[in-house]
């Protein structure tokens, strides 16, 4: 908090001074030539290919990949330039950088709409550089090789022996056979020739009885015919009047319409000779 505040208060020839010095500390890192014409410390990192190399530098693996911002379109050069920022703000995360000291990708990235917010990017490069040279970099990670010795200490202890459980046998049920009862066939019995002669008989009256019916019930439809001919006549001429008066209707009314058309027709015709 003392060098932000040091920061806001300091004059514009120490803040030039102070961007200077990262400058120069960043290009001797990198082992970079000097840039001629001289280029601003924020305006050479705010793409955030540089940012990236220089943690690559500080600790070796710490960022996944640099994005090439060398777009045409200018959504993604956007995106790829933020996304550079945000993998060196991830990587001071892992190597114990104070988070009030850490600046957001918006700082950087709106530098020309924000200059003030630039004074925390200055900040956290100044830190950067202290830590890099005290030898800090990295004390904040959580040691990994503890860790494994830990794991290793517990795979060496002894298990204690597994007792397997006694596998007893299935006695699987005696299955009994099922016994079917038997079937007898059964047997018709037999009718004597009298009462044969019998039943013969009274299969001759009822084939009689149903013969005189039947010749009764023709004699009956005939008579019925002529009346059920007339029906049908009489609904054939209602059907065909209806349908007559159905066309009637459909004749009229388009009959309806084309006078109307014509007295349109008529009326526009005067009311565009008045004009």
């Amino acid at each position: 908090m003392e060098k932000r505040q040091g920061a806001a208060r300091s004059s514009p020839a120490d803040y030039e001074k102070r961007q200077n010095e990262i400058q120069k500390w960043m290009m001797e890192l990198l082992e970079l030539a000097p840039i001629v014409p001289p280029v601003s410390l924020f305006d050479q990192i705010s793409d955030g290919v540089l940012l990236c190399k220089l943690m690559l530098e500080l600790k070796e693996r710490s960022i996944p990949r640099i994005n090439d911002t060398n777009e045409e379109h200018p959504f993604k050069r956007a995106f790829r330039i933020k996304e550079n920022i945000l993998f060196f703000l991830e990587a001071c995360e892992e190597i114990g950088f104070p988070t009030h000291l850490r600046f957001e990708v918006n700082d950087l990235f709106e530098k020309n709409k924000k200059p003030s917010n630039l004074t925390r990017v200055l900040c956290c490069l100044e830190k950067l550089r202290d830590m890099s040279q005290k030898g800090q970099i990295g004390e904040g990670i959580v040691q990994l090789p503890e860790k494994k010795e830990e794991i290793r200490d517990q795979k060496t202890e002894k298990k204690p022996p597994t007792v397997q459980p006694k596998i007893e046998p299935k006695v699987e049920p005696k299955i009994e056979p099922k016994i079917e009862p038997k079937i007898e066939p059964k047997v018709e019995p037999k009718i004597e020739p009298k009462i044969e002669h019998k039943i013969e008989q009274n299969v001759e009256q009822k084939t009689e009885q149903v013969e005189q019916q039947i010749e009764q019930g023709t004699e009956n439809n005939q008579s019925i015919k002529p009346q059920v001919e007339q029906k049908i006549e009489e609904k054939v001429e209602q059907a065909e009047q209806k349908i007559e008066q159905v066309w009637k209707r459909k004749r009229n009314k388009k009959k309806k319409k084309e006078s109307e058309r014509q007295r349109n027709r008529r009326f526009w015709f005067l009311v565009n000779h008045q004009l």
